[in-house]
């Protein structure tokens, strides 16, 4: 008698042995069964094998994250060493995942705010205000627009200055204390987060 496979009962988590019987006649091999479930066959049970997340393709979303849903399966050797998965709830979601994508929209020279000054001859600050000497100070403002690229949701908008902060205009000519604002002045947008 020779096990030639197993006729599989999932939903049981068990199998039976199929079981191939021959007998020899006058010298020669004669099956008297092939792969067959024999009386009084024992019930051989499945191995556990833990648990695995695995994922569903369906998403949740707050704002730009993505979490992506998993259904948890128990894991099952069959006597054939074949694996059954069998699904008992859901998972740990995968995530976040952020899913946002920026686009520039709009960029506008706009009033700034105010610069200070390190003034290196006299050890101070200078507070050079939004208008100085009949002149506003003004800079390049971009405006970005965050989108969830998987739901189309717009999630925010956000300004930032198009180049280097010290790259500045000076509406009129006009000038900061007398002379122009040097490499150490730092910039300040007026109206947070984004002016227009």
């Amino acid at each position: 008698m020779t096990i030639t496979g197993y006729q599989s009962h999932d939903d049981q988590l068990w199998a039976y042995p199929l079981s191939t019987v021959t007998i020899s006649v006058n010298g020669s091999p004669y099956t008297v069964a092939s792969s067959q479930v024999l009386p009084g066959a024992p019930q051989i049970q499945y191995t556990m094998a833990g648990t695995v997340d695995q994922l569903t393709g369906s998403s949740t979303y707050e704002a730009c994250n993505a979490y992506r849903e998993t259904t948890k399966y128990e894991r099952w050797i069959r006597p054939d060493n074949t694996e059954l998965l069998k699904a008992i709830g859901a998972g740990t979601p995968v995530g976040p995942v952020d899913v946002c994508v920026s686009t520039l929209i709009d960029t506008r020279r706009v009033n700034t705010g105010s610069y200070t000054r390190w003034h290196g001859t006299n050890n101070c600050n200078e507070i050079c205000p939004n208008t100085v000497e009949g002149g506003t100070i003004q800079a390049d403002v971009q405006k970005h627009q965050s989108k969830n690229a998987e739901t189309g949701q717009v999630v925010g908008l956000a300004c930032k200055f198009a180049t280097s902060w010290n790259q500045y205009y000076v509406s009129g000519g006009a000038y900061c204390g007398g002379s122009q604002l040097p490499n150490q002045d730092t910039q300040t947008l007026a109206v947070p987060p984004c002016p227009y």
